[in-house]
């Protein structure tokens, strides 16, 4: 088992606590380094005939245990003050001797050797076998219904103007599961000087930390925002993969980054940071002191460090040689969107955005309100905001400014989706009257009107 052979005696203890944890043991406490008296772990196990049995364990990361080790916890155990029934445990990287083995049967000392912590480690999610105590799931947080998968990204597509769902292209979904940990901690401490106890420390947190960086770092404001929505002891379930088989290309279950040694010491620096305090005393002189009271960090329990993954979709089509696509992270019940790139504009994003003329009225009233609308040109199969969008002045087709082909009548800007209904319209124009013709140009002839009318009311007045 040679990742284990990386990691101290100590660092054993906290692999070793983690492990009994995810097994359902309760209590579960790490002695101080010095002074255990052979019990380097205590914990509950309330499985037991539905009496809780207190549980003590002598850690030895070492290839061989001998019978001496096995004669010291079994005193440890008969000593260790508890009022109930009590039992011992060995737990070891490596294996016992026989002479070993036949004492700790003769007393009643559990063996939790190297063989047996490789298959538990399985079960409890902790991969021992690739050079890290690496941190392995199939929970998640409450993963999306596979019929309402890809619900957001038709949502985006019948938003877009003259663009049916039925003339765009089957999407390419990915499913990115997201590594998270939920973590809770207990930290005590007792501050003291010659004056006494100056400061106590008795604090309990929870949070969620991020399971992608290297680094190690708190959750992103998105993801805590998700995460906080839930509870975590009954909104965590098993993934089953296959429900999702034919509604998405690809699963990427995304790597914890951190062991789950690194993590637990990134958590217990993050809580020592956090409850350091500078507190002011009166010594017996009556002066008055200040000290910085900075817990360390075998003061913090790692009670729970629980993974889970948060679902982020990803469903994205080409059309014209252009990707659009949605992205967002996605439970059961809810969702909340990452990036949208079917609701942007093409013009926009190759800096064009002032392109033609200015826009219609109720378009631009719109988007100042910050409410963009977008649509769909058939000419050039790209999605443009909505004031980029002209129709047909024959068929009343939509199309944009760049595929239209424009022209001017009596002054006014027309657009046409093609030089057969521009002609069309040409040809229907010369047959108008004089006040038919002058018709097509409303707003100009209003415009003209009005300068009539305020030269003659300057010329009579």
């Amino acid at each position: 088992m040679p990742i284990l052979d990386e990691v101290g005696g100590f660092e054993f203890e906290e692999v070793m606590c983690n492990v009994f944890r995810n097994l359902g043991y309760e209590d579960v406490e790490r002695s101080r380094r010095t002074a255990d008296k052979g019990r380097d772990i205590t914990m509950i196990d309330s499985s037991s005939n539905g009496q809780n049995t207190a549980v003590v364990v002598e850690c030895k990361h070492t290839d061989t245990v001998g019978r001496p080790v096995i004669q010291k916890l079994d005193s440890a155990v008969r000593t260790y003050d508890y009022d109930g029934p009590k039992r011992g445990m060995i737990a070891t990287t490596g294996r016992l001797t026989n002479p070993a083995i036949k004492y700790a049967e003769k007393v009643g000392i559990e063996i939790f050797d190297g063989q047996r912590l490789r298959e538990v480690a399985d079960n409890v999610g902790m991969d021992l076998y690739n050079g890290r105590v690496e941190i392995v799931t199939d929970n998640v947080l409450q993963p999306p219904h596979s019929q309402d998968l890809l619900d957001e990204f038709y949502k985006a597509i019948d938003r877009i103007k003259y663009l049916s769902p039925d003339d765009v292209p089957e999407p390419f979904t990915t499913i990115s599961l997201h590594p998270v940990n939920a973590v809770v901690t207990n930290t005590t401490r007792v501050f003291e000087t010659g004056a006494g106890v100056i400061h106590t420390v008795n604090d309990t947190n929870q949070f969620v930390i991020d399971g992608t960086s290297s680094n190690l770092k708190g959750l992103p404001d998105e993801l805590n925002e998700i995460v906080s929505e839930y509870e975590l002891n009954s909104d965590i379930h098993e993934i089953n993969e296959d429900r999702y088989e034919d509604v998405v290309d690809n699963i990427n279950r995304r790597r914890f980054e951190g062991t789950d040694q690194e993590f637990r010491e990134w958590v217990k620096q993050q809580e020592v940071d956090r409850l350091t305090e500078t507190v002011t005393y009166t010594g017996d002189n009556n002066q008055t002191y200040s000290k910085e009271c900075v817990p360390s960090a075998d003061d913090v329990t790692v009670e729970m460090l629980q993974p889970f993954y948060v679902s982020r979709v990803d469903a994205s089509i080409k059309m014209n040689r252009r990707t659009y696509a949605i992205d967002w992270f996605a439970t059961d019940d809810d969702a909340w969107i990452m990036d949208n790139t079917i609701e942007k504009c093409r013009f926009a994003e190759e800096g064009r955005g002032g392109i033609d003329t200015i826009p219609a009225a109720a378009t631009a009233i719109r988007e100042s309100l910050g409410s963009p609308t977008y649509a769909f040109c058939p000419e050039c199969k790209t999605i443009v905001a909505e004031r980029h969008m002209r129709h047909d002045e024959v068929t009343g087709d939509p199309v944009c400014v760049e595929c239209s082909v424009g022209d001017r009548f009596v002054g006014a800007k027309k657009h046409f989706r093609s030089e057969e209904t521009r002609q069309q319209y040409e040809n229907e124009v010369a047959e108008k009257g004089i006040v038919e013709k002058l018709s097509i140009n409303k707003t100009g002839v209003a415009a003209v009107t009005l300068i009539l009318l305020a030269a003659m009311f300057f010329l009579f007045v």
